[in-house]
């Protein structure tokens, strides 16, 4: 979740901690907290903006620079994080499960190749010197 999350530039530290804190993988964490790839983070944050309106105040956020001209800069600022937060939370989750899901599927299916590989060869014999 915190790949989608508003906190550009410290998601890999919170992740991090987070990881220590529950005593889990942190090279697994960091990875996971990779979907905000540069080339993806505006997509990202645009996206969660969007939700996060959609869920707050029940319409999508303007699109144009003229909709957000009557909004002061400190409060536009402060909306447009809480929205960025809402919809990191929601779209997070959702990547989450759709991630963690192909992943565990992923893994799964590997471990099965590896026993039925290790089923085929047989035990292991060592060699008579």
């Amino acid at each position: 979740m915190l790949g989608c999350s508003p906190f550009l530039g410290v998601q890999v530290l919170l992740a991090l901690a987070l990881a220590r804190l529950f005593g889990l993988n942190r090279i697994a964490i960091v990875l996971g907290v990779q979907i905000s790839v540069p080339p993806l983070t505006p997509v990202i944050l645009f996206a969660t903006a969007q939700v996060g309106a959609l869920l707050l105040r029940g319409h999508w956020l303007p699109l144009r620079l003229a909709g957000l001209r009557g909004l002061p800069d400190a409060r536009l600022l402060a909306s447009l994080f809480l929205d960025m937060l809402v919809g990191g939370l929601v779209l997070g989750a959702f990547f989450a499960l759709i991630l963690g899901t192909v992943t565990a599927f992923g893994l799964q299916r590997i471990k099965a190749s590896r026993l039925r590989l290790a089923a085929c060869q047989g035990p292991h014999r060592p060699r008579p010197l």
